[in-house]
């Protein structure tokens, strides 16, 4: 029977054939195939189509939720899951609607060309299954290290009867496809649920398979018990827009000079990096050993929807949910902190036997902990005390925040004579944008060298990132490119000179690891640098170029940490061997402990303001 204006469908012979033929003995079968009125094909099947999104809609958002809350564990509070359900329902709802619409369209293509031959709902059924686990797959690809056995176990159960019930609901829409293209009742046979139930587990098994072997299993916060080989004092310097090439363009104006001293007589191992992104996500991957899709930290800001405390991570899947959420729901910046970041850092790993001070490092705010944690001088420190602002965990222990905050003044004060005798002649413009660099990497110095004398602190990792935010504001301004080679040589020759003097300040029975990373602006094949001095290791040695992610287990192993299975394995070669093979290994270092933390502050508006003002 044709269709069209010409030969209208007999909707009571519908009604009885599909009631004969089974589809109308449920309530789902009666909600989307059952409808009296006179339509033509494309309204039937659009009309059939939205009705099954409607009911899909909820149960692929479960699933979607679930996702999200996986790739974000363990900072996903329960409150929060209830929300991102009903946030990503309406958004799932589009998604199947135009899942069932194109299915349903090619059954009735596929029926009118070839005719109704049976098994056509079947095959409807399994393209739309696929289609989805293939999404899943996509999307699981992105998602990090896997989870565990039991949270994969878990998804993976919840996956099949997710893509199931939309297979199943597809399935009912190509009946109105085909209807409504071929004027006829497609048969019905019991072989799709029992296709179904067979087809996509082995596909949601395979997923899961690609997925648990993609790496171990971080443990979620729990520690397994672990010994340390004594160690010298660390000190660990990171350096923000510089490498190798800098250095060498510099090193005839004797600029570098101190930098160079400490290569010529330690180890040089060259770091190319894996990916490059935004410093938080740079050095933040440097001082976990993990990528930015498993850490979490990927700029300088993070995003947060109404209700959801937890700022969430896209991940890289070609269609990124939290991406489409971004789209639809009015949502809010607030600064990158400790509370996306979703692995432990080495100097947090540190800390756990030794009394290490962190200061300038991104995301180390909210700065909490017990008696025994790090010293924790964050990144909002400076930014804090330059406004007046009141105390909100921006350092830890509180009393080293009162401490900076009651001689902040009379140190400012002094670092702005320093500079104006250091970097006289520049214009009024120029020297704002070298102050405020300096300002940064000054106060971060002058704050790890006043406490490392102090004694007690037995690992110190200090953040400079003044040469980078410098180089890259430079850009927009209106210097010269020989006032440009200026101002960048005279703030590399004083930032080479402070670093100096901070490591003759530690003294020689200090193990030394300073990292150079080119920074923002860097063009290939521009590559970072770690200079370590350390007895262990021995003089004069120059390692093959590794991966940025060798940083951590560096760190771990040279404060006689066993190295984390989970991190990249270090190259037992001439130089490093001797290191590596004294420390041992563990399986892991699980997970940062998660605790009842507000990621949002009075602060966070301002702290963006600041952050934009310095590129």
């Amino acid at each position: 029977m044709k269709v069209g204006d010409r030969e209208p469908l007999d909707y009571e012979r519908v009604r009885e054939e599909l009631a004969e033929r089974g589809y109308l003995g449920g309530r789902v079968g009666r909600f989307l195939l059952q409808d009296g009125r006179r339509q033509r094909r494309v309204p039937r099947l659009l009309r059939t189509a939205i009705k099954a999104a409607f009911l899909g809609a909820p149960v692929l958002a479960l699933l979607v939720a679930a996702t999200v809350a996986r790739d974000n564990r363990p900072l996903i509070a329960a409150r929060d899951f209830p929300l991102l359900w009903l946030y990503f329902t309406p958004l799932c709802g589009v998604v199947l609607f135009g899942l069932n619409g194109i299915v349903g369209w090619i059954s009735g293509r596929l029926s009118a060309v070839f005719g109704v031959r049976g098994g056509e709902i079947t095959r409807a059924a399994l393209l739309a299954g696929l289609l989805t686990v293939l999404y899943l797959f996509v999307l699981g690809r992105g998602a990090g290290v896997p989870r565990g056995l039991a949270v994969e176990s878990g998804f993976f159960a919840l996956g099949v009867l997710v893509v199931v019930f939309v297979s199943w609901l597809a399935g009912l829409v190509s009946v109105a496809g085909i209807l409504g293209r071929t004027g006829e009742v497609a048969g019905r046979r019991r072989r799709p649920l029992r296709t179904l139930f067979i087809v996509v587990p082995l596909a949601m098994l395979a997923l899961t398979a690609v997925r648990l072997g993609g790496g171990t299993s971080r443990t979620e916060e729990g520690l397994p018990v672990f010994d340390t080989v004594p160690s010298e004092r660390f000190l660990f310097v990171g350096i923000d827009g510089i490498d190798g090439a800098w250095i060498e363009s510099l090193e005839p104006s004797g600029a570098v000079e101190r930098l160079l001293g400490l290569m010529s007589s330690g180890t040089v191992v060259p770091l190319r990096a894996e990916e490059r992104g935004e410093p938080p996500e740079v050095w933040t991957s440097m001082l976990t050993g993990v990528s930015g899709t498993v850490h979490g930290v990927r700029s300088a800001g993070a995003e947060v929807f109404p209700g959801v405390a937890t700022p969430l991570t896209s991940g890289s899947g070609r269609l990124p949910w939290v991406a489409a959420l971004r789209l639809a729901l009015p949502s809010k910046t607030i600064p990158a902190s400790g509370a996306a970041r979703r692995v432990r850092t080495v100097w947090e790993i540190v800390g756990l036997k030794r009394r290490v001070l962190s200061v300038g490092w991104w995301g180390s705010w909210p700065a909490e902990g017990g008696v025994d944690a790090p010293w924790i001088i964050s990144d909002r420190v400076l930014p804090k005390l330059l406004s007046g602002a009141g105390f909100d965990r921006d350092a830890w222990p509180e009393a080293l925040f009162t401490r900076l905050r009651g001689g902040f003044d009379e140190s400012r004060d002094d670092l702005r004579r320093g500079f104006d005798d250091r970097f006289r002649g520049l214009d009024e413009a120029t020297a704002r944008l070298v102050w405020e660099s300096f300002l940064i990497d000054a106060f971060h110095l002058r704050a790890v060298q006043e406490l490392w004398t102090d004694g007690a602190i037995e690992s110190a990792f200090v953040y400079l990132p003044g040469l980078d935010i410098l180089r890259h504001r430079a850009r927009t301004s209106d210097m010269t490119i020989l006032q440009l080679a200026s101002v960048f040589e005279g703030y590399t020759r004083w930032l080479d000179r402070a670093v100096g003097e901070l490591v003759a300040a530690a003294g020689a029975g200090t193990t030394v690891m300073i990292v150079g990373d080119p920074g923002r602006d860097a063009t290939p094949p521009a590559e970072g640098f770690a200079v370590l001095r350390s007895d262990v290791l021995g003089h004069r040695c120059i390692e093959f170029p590794t991966s940025t992610l060798a940083v951590a287990p560096l760190v771990l192993a040279l404060n006689g940490f066993p190295l984390s299975d989970e991190l990249l394995a270090v190259d037992e070669g001439a130089c490093l061997g001797p290191l590596v093979a004294t420390v041992g290994s563990i399986p892991t270092y699980g997970r940062k402990r998660i605790g009842d933390v507000d990621p949002a502050s009075s602060f966070d508006q301002e702290m963006i303001e600041r952050l934009r003002s310095l590129g």
